[in-house]
């Protein structure tokens, strides 16, 4: 399979512009960048009047995962193939640690159920649930490992996931001294879980009752938190899905202070509202944090658009209708989680770019040079510049399209998107110059995806 290819005629379109280029790509790397290139026995990709982009890196994904009783629909492979579909080329997936395991043998663990199974390069999130399993001492040799990045949460005592704060206080004195950065699933657990127990005594467990049992200030008291601890151990924090608007206040507040922070939101909470849950079919919209509501999703749009949000992921969890429908009158019991993938980069430029008229530039830059820059992985990824890897996204902006969970590459009966009009399609996707997703379908040879190794002491807005 070759990795050199030339791109002719298209639009090149990054964080930094959008301008009418040709591209070179040689031996899996941009090689060269400029008008009326030639290259003599390198094969040849007209992009006439169509967007070159860089591959999305999408910051937030789950495959091959169980938890409880329902296992993940996606693996490595199907979940990779959708990313290819969907232009997304680097996915930072999580490596979780369950309870009485190393962190570093986890780590492993999950590296070798990536390797050789994945179709678009991969990173991954160590996240800590168990400090007694001596995960402070595997801190440096994790960050060491190219993978600068750990996430808490800061809610799921009941499925042993919870670190509290002083255990997250710990894991923060200690990955800021590799400059490393500590994520967090912000929601206050004693405060969501004693809420949580008094719908569920008072037989208030239906759809209805869920936001109300999951609420917006959960989530700000977690974050606020997370805040200030950070800033007491001078480490750089990263707040995963960002729901509301209360939680871009304390995110703003905390910048003025000058916390390192970085924001995080999802395609979901700009486009959809609690209101889900009251028509049929809204257990299909459970996740969490829940969905919150009309201004908090007009106060994310805002804040993409001053730059207050870094980055756009997916928080990819892929489950059937029948998962999702086992427990539907009872909120508690409903696999929490939404498929995405595929869909990221069209949507986002449906909703953002084509609707609300949102520069190009700034979407990119969310979807690829911040991510990149972030987690360490720049300027290999999320760019188009000499020396970057190939992977290119060539983007048909005209093309319009319905939503049909049957004709996705997810493994998927349904998506929260499912009827939309998008504007604008995926064509082609090149993986270190491999053509991998060309016209509809899988094109490249499978598993080629690698490990993309991590810098700590990430670039800082």
């Amino acid at each position: 399979m070759t990795n050199s290819v030339l791109i002719k005629n298209g639009i090149i379109a990054d964080a930094q512009g959008v301008y009418r280029s040709d591209l070179l790509i040689e031996e899996g790397k941009i090689k060269q960048i400029g008008t009326e290139l030639h290259a003599p026995g390198i094969a040849c990709y007209d992009a006439e009047n169509m967007f070159i982009f860089p591959g999305i890196v999408d910051p937030h994904v789950q495959l091959e995962i169980k938890y409880g009783k329902f296992p993940m629909t996606d693996d490595f492979d199907t979940g990779t193939v959708a990313a290819a579909a969907g232009g997304v080329t680097t996915i930072i997936d999580f490596a979780d640690q369950p309870k009485g395991v190393h962190v570093h043998e986890d780590l492993a663990k999950r590296k070798a159920l990536a390797e050789g199974r994945v179709n678009v390069d991969y990173s991954l999130h160590m996240s800590i649930t168990d400090l007694t399993a001596g995960a402070i001492d595997d801190i440096q040799g994790v960050i060491g490992s190219g993978i600068p990045s750990f996430k808490l949460y800061m809610a799921y005592s009941r499925r042993d996931r919870m670190v509290n704060e002083g255990q997250i206080n710990h894991v923060m004195e200690e990955v800021a001294k590799y400059g490393g950065i500590t994520g967090i699933h912000g929601e206050n657990d004693n405060f969501v879980e004693y809420m949580i127990s008094r719908f569920q005594k008072e037989g208030k467990t239906g759809l209805a009752y869920f936001t109300q049992a999951r609420p917006a200030l959960g989530e700000i008291m977690a974050v606020q938190s997370a805040i200030l601890l950070a800033e007491q151990n001078n480490c750089t924090l990263y707040v995963h899905h960002v729901t509301c608007a209360g939680t871009m206040e304390a995110i703003k507040a905390g910048r003025k202070r000058g916390v390192k922070i970085f924001a995080e939101t999802c395609p979901v909470y700009l486009c959809f509202t609690e209101d889900e849950y009251l028509k049929p079919g809204g257990e299909l919209f459970v996740l969490n944090p829940a969905l919150r509501t009309r201004t908090d999703n007009e106060a994310l749009w805002q804040a993409i658009i001053s730059g207050d949000i870094d980055t756009i992921g997916t928080d990819h969890c892929s489950y059937t209708k029948a998962q999702k429908q086992e427990n539907k009158n009872n909120f508690d019991g409903i696999p929490a989680g939404l498929p995405g993938i595929e869909l990221l980069l069209p949507c986002m430029y449906t909703m953002a770019v084509a609707e609300r008229k949102l520069p190009l530039p700034k979407l990119l830059q969310v979807m690829t040079s911040n991510p990149a820059r972030i987690f360490g992985i720049s300027p290999q990824k999320g760019h188009i510049i000499p020396g970057s890897d190939g992977d290119i996204v060539i983007f048909n902006p005209r093309k319009k399209w319905i939503v049909d969970p049957d004709k996705l590459c997810m493994q998927v009966d349904f998506t929260p998107f499912d009827g939309w009009e998008m504007h604008g399609a995926v064509e082609t996707t090149f993986l270190r110059g491999m053509k991998i997703f060309d016209k509809g379908s899988f094109s490249g040879p499978r598993n080629q995806g690698k490990f993309v190794f991590g810098m700590p002491n990430a670039y800082y807005r």
